[in-house]
């Protein structure tokens, strides 16, 4: 077991105990807090969180044209993609329909480029990314009004849904529990 570096010396500290194969998740952030706060590490703002590789066959994603035709490549994109992947009809909907709304609101109100993107694990992610840094907003409509519904029809139909922003723009995701009932746990 290598022997953490002495207190002081915070960013060797902090990747010494960032790269502790012998620590459990929990012994890490402890020697992570110690290594950045040495006096007090209960105030070390910290995330550290454990990653893990997909497989190409778990992602799937495409570079969309800023053009309200695309909404309709990209739902039939998302559908085969879907179909490939054993997904059952109702959660194929509600992601062709989320994948619909989250496209056309990248194609009206953000900037190229426009990123689709489905990620299939324990959950099902679709992402779309696009060029602005502006965030969408849940918005209160009238019976009357003709728009604003489509982010509110996602989040009523996922698990989970955010935005991330990066230095080229955000991707608005949502995450949606898949059934775990056969072979392929979906």
């Amino acid at each position: 077991m290598t022997a953490l570096p002495e207190p002081g010396d915070s960013s060797a500290a902090l990747q010494a105990a960032c790269e502790q194969p012998s620590l459990d998740l929990d012994a890490r952030f402890q020697a992570a807090a110690r290594a950045v706060t040495p006096s007090c590490p209960a105030a070390a703002p910290l995330l550290i969180a454990r990653t893990s590789m997909l497989g190409p066959d778990q992602t799937a994603s495409w570079a969309l044209a800023s053009d309200i035709a695309i909404v309709g490549t990209a739902r039939a994109l998302a559908d085969r993609q879907l179909d490939a992947w054993g997904i059952g009809v109702d959660i194929k909907f509600a992601t062709v329909l989320i994948v619909s709304e989250l496209v056309t609101n990248a194609v009206r109100h953000a900037i190229a480029p426009i990123t689709l993107r489905l990620i299939r694990r324990e959950t099902l992610f679709c992402e779309v990314s696009d060029g602005s840094s502006v965030a969408p907003h849940l918005q209160q409509t009238q019976t009357s009004d003709e728009n604003g519904r489509g982010l509110l029809i996602v989040a009523e139909t996922v698990l989970r849904w955010g935005v991330r922003r990066d230095l080229t723009g955000k991707t608005i995701w949502t995450e949606q529990e898949l059934p775990h009932d056969g072979p392929s746990g979906l």
